[in-house]
Formats: C-alpha cells, structure tokens, sequence
C-alpha cells in the first residue's frame, strides 16, 4: 500500500504555489463556510449510503461544506484493481480543508489499523475523526458490535438450542470483522460449546463470498447438511448469499439451517425469510462524526472514542416466527387489563416512538399516519374490522410509491409497532400471537410493495445507464469546441444531474496538476467557461459555489490509466447509480482519449 502511494506522489509535480489553493482563493473571496472532507472507499452499499447520508445532514445543520472523496480501499493495487483509485486521496491538499473525516473501516479493511494509521498522518495536524474503527491519532466514533454479536449468538443457542452454528467472518485485517468473529467465539465458550474450525469460513463482505463459504462448507470441507443447524454471519450480504446458495441445495431456512447476518439492510428486512440481524446505526455514525468533528474544528475538547450501540433485529431467519421469541424478557400482564387499555394508556409513547423509527421518511404517506395505523391495527386485533390494518398499510406504502419516497423504510416504522403492541399485551399469549399474524401479513404486503419499487427502480437504472451510455458518447463527436459542450451539458441535465464537474488529466495516463474541463455546470443554468482548473480542487471554479448538500468527487480510470476526476451534487439517486455513473464515464473518457481527445 505505501509503495503504491508513493508511486502515484512521485508522477505528481510540485504543488504550486500557495496564492493558488482552494484555501488561499476561499481568503481572497471572504468565503467563511468550512470544509471537510469524507474519505471512503465506494458509496456502493447500505452502510456507506447511510453514513454519507448522516453527515450530509448534520454538515448542511452545521452549514459545513462536505466533499465526499470516493477513492478506493487503501492495499496493494497490483493485487487488487480497487486501491488504484487511491490516487484521489494523494491529490488532497490539506490547506484546502479544515477537518477530515474517514469512514476508517471500510478503507482499512484490507491494509490493518497500523497501516491505516500511518496513512492518516498525511494530513498533519488537521482535526480527524475515524468512523466504524479506532485509530490512536484520531478521534474516533464507532459502533460497538460486540453485543449485538454476542446477544444474537446466545438467542439461537438459548432460545433455539443450536449448538452446531457455522460462522462466516469478514477480513482478518478488519477490526469489525474480528471483533465480531470474536464474540462469537467468546459465546460458544461461556455455552461449554467447544469451536469446530471446520465450521468457521472466511468472506469479504460481499455477497459472492457468502456464497462461496457455503461451497467450502458442504463440498470442500464434506460437512453434511445435518451436521450444520445455524450460520451466522459476520454481515448481510455474506448471510444473504448463503441463503441463496441454500436455496438452491433444496435447504429450507430456518426450517434446516437457522441464518443470522448483521447490519440490518434493506435487502435482508425483504428477503425470504426476512433475515434476523443486527441493526447498526449509519445514520448516527454519520452525524455523530461530523459533530465531532465539528467541535474539534472549533477548538473544543472532546473525548478521544465514542460509541454507539446496536440492536438485535428479530425476524424469520433464525426461526422466530411467532409471539414466543423472547416472551421470558417480558413481565406478566396486570389482571384485568386488556390490550386496548394498554395502548390507550401508551398512545402517546407509541405515536412518538413510531415518528422517530420512521426519522421523516414517511412523508408521502400523509398526516396522521401514526394515528391511521394505530387505530386499524387495534381494530382488527379487537376483530371489529377484518383487514382493517392490511388496508391501511396498503394506502400508506401507495403514498409513499408516489412521493418517490423509499418503501423499506416503512419496514423499521412495523418493526416498532410491533414491540410496542407487544410491550402492550405482554404475557398475554393468544394477544401476542395474534398481533404477530396481522403485523407478519402487513410485512409480506410491504415486501410485495418493495419487490414492485425495487424492479421498477432497475428498469429506471437501466433506462438511465442507457441514456447516460449515449449521452457520453457524445465526446466521441468529431467536432469539438463550445457548441459540443454546450450540447453535452444540456444532455447531462436532462439526465437528472443537478451540478456537474468533469475533468481530464492533461498528461495521458498520468495523474497530472491540472485537468481539461470537459463540462462544468450548475443548476442555475449561468455558464462555466473554465476549459482548466487544478485537479486539487476536484471540480471547476465556481461550479457548486452555491450548493449546500454535500458534494461526492470520484476517480475515473480505465484499467490501471488515470483518466480524470468526476464530481457531482449528491441528489437522490441511489447510491449504486453513482458508482454506474463513473464507470460509463470512464468508458466514455478512454474512447475520448484514444480519439485523440
């Protein structure tokens, strides 16, 4: 990793000279909002999504400019082809930035904290925070998952008696990833289970590789189907994976083989079954980073690690079905008190608690939808009203269909009602029972919604890919000059893309100081006529002066040849489309390139 570093700094010249950094240009025009920068890997899956999503908000609170820095994995780039987009992290200009902000363990992952660490100190005495790992020369905000391992590992064993649970672990080089294959070695000791090595396979977070473990279990290693009763994972996508590949061995789940995964994304809450796992909060890492960060930035003191719990998501995976799943946690019903009293006396708590699960993504679902469902579900619990709940959820996920909203997130808003409803009716076996049958019904309704939004967004992706695919090759036109440009821009904006900054390194195949604007717009229309600017600033002059959300600057580059840099106005594309975005860019860019461009 640091020899790959140190190649790519020694193709870069000499920084210029101070008068012509972003930091120096911010004081000649008085500008005072501040800037950080988010350094990661990818905005490619849920957990990255969502802690981009946390610090946007809490950035844009704090009126803080955030430049998200999408540059690969820090590893060895001859082994892997991902670490070649590090050369955007070697163009980062400290002076440009007040603070730094990295997502630690997912750039991290295959390098180790030592070598992480001593990557981080390229940014001198700027204030750093480092989310999901601590690193001893930052200030550090992680999600403790130890717990939520260890509490998931001791339901299946106490609750579901497996004693021969297989474990998929993450990277030996991810702090998370051992953390969590710890627990669950730590588990199986205090249970007098003795570890079968056999039985613990190796991933890398991606889905292929829980897949792949499977294949390692049952035909390399030649354990039998029966010998196995539970696999947890050390996240989803290796869980959802070997869900699969149990599938297509004829293996039911948790019918067979109990799976668990931990992270909690949208695809395990509409997978079947809905996979059991362990929630982390993005989101909060997010914003508690750049809070952090924030108060560090303004000279306050703050403590040098911060951390933020999980929680256990109970769902069909591991055979939680029905109302008996932890039933031994909850105290006996008070005599005489029936479940409408009871949630007549928590109404209140129950609206309030339902509002902050849904955390303003139910908009489109009208007003007083706490109240809607409440008082259906209530009504067919009583059997008053038969459907009365299915109904309701039906026109809120309708509502929110048409507002563009994102449909999982209805899903944590039933995962609420239901422990509430089951708080409510605590004890009362037949109550508890019934409420799991209505609310498993309403969660199936969801999934079916999910499943209809999730293909309808594929068949948007492809459309849009498809356009974005002739859109590019419009670089490849013959004539050049400010009429093409002009005409590629006005193409990029039918696309969707509020603000745009494409940029070509004007050395082939090196990454160079300065890059040749190809298109530069905002979205006010006013024209950019910068045909340079520095490759440091990431984007041409002027072009998201006025944006308040955050920005996210990816690399492009064909192969191992650096092409340019690509920054866009995070919107409300999901984030798979950006990462489908670089990659038609950087086709477009090689063709533009071997044109002669």
């Amino acid at each position: 990793m640091r020899a790959a570093s140190e190649s790519l700094r020694a193709e870069l010249p000499p920084r210029k000279l101070e008068s012509t950094s972003m930091a120096a240009r911010d004081l000649e025009s008085g500008r005072t909002r501040r800037r950080v920068a988010l350094l990661m890997d990818a905005i490619e899956d849920e957990y990255q999504v969502g802690i981009v999503r946390g610090a946007a908000s809490a950035a844009q609170h704090a009126n803080v400019e955030l430049v998200c820095l999408a540059g690969g994995p820090l590893g060895d780039s001859e082994r892997d082809a991902r670490p070649r987009r590090n050369f955007l992290f070697d163009l980062l200009d400290p002076r440009d930035f007040d603070g730094i902000l990295l997502l630690g363990g997912s750039l991290g992952n295959h390098v180790g904290l030592e070598a992480l660490s001593q990557w981080t100190e390229r940014f001198g005495g700027l204030p750093k925070v480092s989310l999901g790992v601590e690193l001893p020369n930052c200030h550090n905000v992680v999600v403790d998952c130890a717990p939520g391992m260890r509490e998931t590992l001791r339901h299946l064993i106490e609750t579901h008696h497996h004693r021969r649970i297989a474990f998929i672990r993450g990277p030996a080089t991810s702090f998370e990833a051992e953390q969590r294959y710890h627990a669950y070695r730590e588990v199986l000791a205090q249970h007098q289970i003795a570890e079968d090595p056999r039985l613990v396979l190796t991933g890398d977070w991606l889905r292929d590789s829980g897949a792949s473990a499977m294949r390692e279990l049952f035909d390399v290693r030649g354990i039998a189907v029966d010998a196995v009763s539970a696999i947890a994972s050390a996240n989803d996508y290796m869980a959802l994976g070997a869900m699969e590949a149990l599938r297509e061995r004829g293996v039911s789940v948790p019918g067979d083989i109990a799976v668990t995964g931990f992270d909690d994304v949208n695809m395990g809450r509409c997978a079947v079954p809905a996979l059991t796992t362990v929630a982390q909060p993005t989101d909060a890492l997010g914003r508690e980073g750049i809070q952090r960060l924030v108060s560090l930035m303004s000279g306050k003191s703050e403590p040098r690690l911060s951390q933020l719990p999980t929680t256990v998501v109970g769902r069909r995976s591991c055979g939680c079905s029905k109302a008996t799943v932890l039933m031994h946690r909850r105290g006996p019903a008070k005599a005489g008190r029936s479940l409408e009293v009871a949630v007549l006396e928590r109404r209140a708590l129950i609206f309030a608690e339902l509002s902050r699960s849904a955390r303003g993504s139910l908009l489109g679902a009208g007003p007083r939808w706490e109240e809607r469902l409440l008082s259906s579900l209530l009504a067919e619990l009583q059997g008053s009203s038969e459907g009365a709940f299915s109904a309701a959820v039906d026109q809120l996920m309708a509502g929110l269909h048409r507002a563009g909203a994102d449909l999982t997130s209805a899903q944590p808003v039933l995962g609420t009602l239901r422990r509430s409803l089951q708080d409510c009716a605590s004890g009362d076996a037949e109550s508890l029972l019934r409420i799991d049958d209505v609310l498993d019904s309403a969660r199936e309704l969801i999934g079916e919604w999910v499943v209809r939004g999730e293909s309808l967004r594929r068949l948007y992706l492809v459309e849009l890919l498809r356009d974005l695919s002739r859109v590019s090759s419009m670089l490849l036109a013959h004539e050049r000059g400010p009429a093409r440009r002009e005409a590629f821009e006005a193409a990029l904006r039918r696309l969707g893309i509020p603000a745009l900054s494409l940029g070509l390194f004007t050395r082939a195949g090196k990454v160079s100081p300065v890059c040749a604007c190809l298109a530069a717009y905002e979205p006010s229309g006013r024209v950019r006529p910068e045909t340079q600017f520095r490759s440091a600033d990431f984007r041409a002059k002027g072009v998201f002066e006025n944006e308040r959300g955050a920005l996210l600057v990816q690399p492009l580059l064909f192969e191992r040849e650096p092409l340019g840099i690509l920054t866009v106005a995070l919107g409300e594309h999901q984030g798979s489309v950006y990462e489908q975005m670089r990659e038609a860019f950087c086709i477009a860019l090689r063709g533009y390139r071997l044109a002669g461009g």
